[in-house]
């Protein structure tokens, strides 16, 4: 009898690991699919609302920035108040949000409503503590990979689906589709996640100076890079310097600090996010800007059209990603505390060197650019971006257990802007061995800086909470 009881308990366990599992990965898809689905149709948007392109651009451009600050700031409070509440309120604003921006009248309209998508930027970091703090040990390396590889969307057929929905229905369908969505999710949320226990919070304040002052650092440094060949581009790094400092400033008079300084100067914090910093600037650069142009180049590329590149480029790595991932969760997690998310990071590294390096040899070869796409799948989507997140989680404070994910967060979205700009003028140039030899560069730094990484002694134990 003893032996059913306990059987039955641990069926039930497993059940809502399962709820908890799938209500996570629809929370973190519709943040993500509110990434991948709204681009496509930006010409759209700017027929529909009487604006340029370019101030279209900021229907996307404000979803990103502010879904980077939300990261930061509601991480933060997740971490003092509960993660439960947190999420199901940015899924209700993402519902709001993509109902407001539906029916947008005007460009600012539209505006408001992705403002109120973009608190689910803060679904990522959360949702990274929840598994490690929730799930059974076993459960997390796979579940982290899962949840990583869906950070590509729907293996490219998000961008596609919202093209027909476009093509059909105009582009405020596509809006709709994201709020029903984000329906779903809130109800898989509010089933799946159970209110967190009082003991199960970290203690101590907001700290709203340090965090915004931190998220204004960070904005200025993404515009700064955006706008790198103009003088604006320099105030904007001017202004990223101020918020660094004043960053500083309140963190050394914060009672509770978002992320105390010398955590942050620690082997354990800085060297993850250069790490993810680099290699995002190398892996998205190639993926996602190289090769894409190349494939499109009619003089010295291949000659696709944008849908056969995106096609025979992207989706057979965001799909080989989507299926290696939680094996290479669990393959790291099988190593002793993160000894086994850093073997497989630096072997995901070098791979990834190697192909860059081949690339760089011989970008006209096309057999050579179609392999490494797929292997890409592999070396980059699967082990690199698994295991840098799954240190993230490992080694963040744990006071804080939200910063390290949420930081390491910004890290790829500025890494992605310093690969593309740095690879920029090689491509537009047509030399694309060139710009492949740069984010070879970029890659190579970023295995030499796996190696700064320290190991902390025995399984750190996430101690976040929701």
């Amino acid at each position: 009898m003893g032996d059913e009881i306990s059987d039955h308990a641990t069926s039930a366990s497993h059940a809502g690991a399962v709820w908890l599992v799938a209500a996570l990965c629809l929370a973190v898809l519709t943040c993500q699919l509110n990434a991948t689905m709204v681009g496509p149709v930006l010409p759209d948007v700017a027929r529909g609302l009487g604006v340029s392109i370019g101030a279209a651009s900021w229907v996307q451009s404000l979803f990103f920035l502010a879904g980077a600050v939300a990261a930061i700031l509601l991480g933060r409070l997740s971490d003092l108040h509960g993660g439960r509440g947190i999420l199901l309120g940015v899924l209700a604003a993402q519902v709001a949000g993509a109902a407001l921006s539906a029916a947008a009248p005007s460009l600012a309209v539209m505006l408001g409503g992705r403002l109120l998508a973009a608190t689910t930027g803060v679904t990522y970091p959360i949702a990274f503590v929840l598994i490690g703090r929730a799930l059974p040990a076993a459960w997390f390396g796979p579940t982290l990979g899962l949840i990583t590889a869906l950070n590509g969307g729907a293996a490219a057929l998000d961008g596609y689906v919202a093209g027909l929905l476009d093509a059909e229905f105009g582009f405020r369908s596509v809006f709709v589709a994201l709020g029903l969505f984000g329906v779903i999710a809130l109800a898989a949320m509010w089933r799946a996640v159970p209110p967190a226990p009082a003991a199960s919070r970290v203690a101590g304040r907001m700290d709203w100076a340090g965090g915004l002052a931190l998220s204004g650092a960070l904005i200025a440094a993404s515009l700064a890079l955006g706008n790198v060949s103009s003088r604006i581009g320099l105030a904007w790094l001017g202004l990223a310097c101020v918020g660094v400092g004043l960053f500083v400033w309140a963190e050394r008079r914060a009672p509770t600090p978002l992320i105390a300084l010398p955590q942050l100067g620690s082997r354990r914090v800085w060297p993850v996010l250069l790490s993810t910093l680099l290699a995002t600037g190398a892996g998205f650069a190639a993926q996602n800007f190289i090769l894409p142009l190349l494939a499109q180049d009619r003089s010295t590329g291949f000659s696709l059209d944008a849908a056969h590149a995106a096609l025979w480029l992207i989706t057979p790595a965001d799909l080989i990603g989507l299926l290696l991932a939680p094996a290479c969760g669990w393959l790291a997690g099988r190593g002793r505390g993160v000894d086994g998310w850093l073997r497989l990071l630096r072997a995901g590294l070098a791979s990834s060197l190697v192909l860059l390096v081949a690339l760089a040899w011989r970008p006209g070869d096309e057999l050579l650019v179609l392999a490494a796409a797929l292997l890409f799948g592999i070396t980059y989507n699967g082990a690199t971006l698994t295991t840098l997140n799954g240190l993230g989680v490992k080694l963040s404070p744990p006071e804080a257990p939200s910063i390290l994910p949420a930081l390491n967060g910004a890290a790829f979205g500025l890494g992605a802007g310093l690969g593309t700009t740095l690879a920029a003028p090689f491509v537009s140039s047509g030399r694309y061995g060139a710009s492949f030899a740069v984010a070879a560069g970029l890659v190579a730094a970023a295995l030499v800086m796996s190696w700064a990484i320290a190991r902390r002694a025995g399984e750190p134990g996430v101690q976040g909470n929701v």
